[in-house]
């Protein structure tokens, strides 16, 4: 749409369930002329919408099947799925014979349930809105969400376009954890911020700061470093900001608003009642209603209605991937 300022900005529907319902709404006014006999709307937006919804879909399958991997084909073969992707196998210390896929941009290769977490992730968030990833811990939920940022760069690359990085936000003991996972999977340059923002933290493709960092300086100057570079924010132990009356969830919603896309990263999405999914739904543009927080938990953990949380489930299946150590692998060695 132009504005009267004369910029052509490009709207995208707050609720992907009403899209078809919006196209509608503007093709049926597309008899309607002005005095010049021209038509008020100029409807050429339908192969964008298209395009949109098979996206969508495309990820809610992919999440159906991310989630059920001992149904995939067999698991020598998973790697002929990806693009430039190899073959890569080991023998673990039971003595069972685990497949992997390499990837030339990594520098180790991937888990299957991580590729498939990764190419979850590519597809969720093409329409600029984020995704949850809360596989069981030991899966390796922070090599897959690095898999998916470099395929962001290796994409930019491929067509000549910006990859703005990444913000990462992490309890302060895992910022020592997430350094080293970057520097052993990417070649990504890092700068992990505990107690000061440097001067040249922006030059960095990945800057990893703490919740107590956030809490203590506020969302200056990382905000504008998120805006202007279209860094992609991902929130490591997103149930931290499960509570909106909290500092620091009112302000990891508010880097939300100028990343990119953001991703969530949680084993336990759901701690304890519905309403924590609230503001990591906002925050990840996946909101599918308008009401409000009171309505939101009253239609959807209904005590009184027992399929009210199975609704919700059904809303998350296309937007949250998650598996569980023993779906994945049948005889996991120890700290895997």
């Amino acid at each position: 749409e132009e504005l009267k300022d004369g910029i052509n900005k490009k709207l995208t529907p707050l609720n992907f369930m009403n899209a078809y319902q919006v196209l509608h709404f503007i093709s049926m006014y597309e008899a309607i002329l002005d005095p010049k006999d021209e038509p008020i709307y100029n409807v050429d937006i339908q192969g964008d919408f298209i395009e949109w919804f098979r996206e969508e879909n495309r990820a809610k399958a992919l999440a159906d099947e991310a989630y059920k991997v001992i149904d995939y084909d067999d698991p020598a073969t998973v790697w002929k799925r990806y693009e430039d992707a190899t073959p890569h196998s080991f023998i673990s210390a039971k003595g069972d014979t685990v497949h992997q896929v390499k990837f030339p941009w990594l520098k180790i290769p991937l888990y299957i349930w991580q590729a498939t977490g990764m190419e979850f992730m590519n597809i969720a968030t093409r329409q600029g809105r984020g995704c949850f990833e809360c596989d069981e811990t030991g899966l390796g939920k922070t090599i897959t969400v690095l898999a998916h940022l470099k395929w962001l760069q290796e994409q930019a690359k491929k067509n000549g376009t910006h990859f703005g990085g990444a913000v990462i936000v992490v309890p302060s003991s895992l910022i020592e954890g997430w350094v080293r996972k970057t520097n052993m999977t990417t070649d990504f340059t890092v700068c992990a911020v505990d107690t000061n923002y440097p001067v040249n933290g922006h030059k960095a493709d990945i800057i990893i700061v703490s919740y107590n960092m956030l809490g203590k300086h506020g969302c200056w100057p990382l905000a504008e470093g998120v805006d202007k570079q279209q860094r992609v924010l991902v929130a490591d132990e997103s149930h931290l900001a499960k509570n909106y009356d909290s500092k620091r969830t009112g302000l990891w919603l508010m880097l939300s608003v100028y990343a990119k896309h953001s991703i969530v990263l949680t084993a336990t999405p759901l701690k304890n009642r519905v309403l924590e999914l609230h503001p990591q739904l906002r925050g990840t543009r996946r909101l599918w209603t308008e009401m409000s927080l009171k309505d939101f938990v009253k239609t959807y953990d209904n005590p009184d209605d027992p399929g009210s949380r199975g609704e919700c489930a059904e809303h998350l299946k296309g937007i949250m991937v998650r598996r569980r150590m023993n779906d994945v692998w049948i005889n996991p060695p120890k700290g895997e």
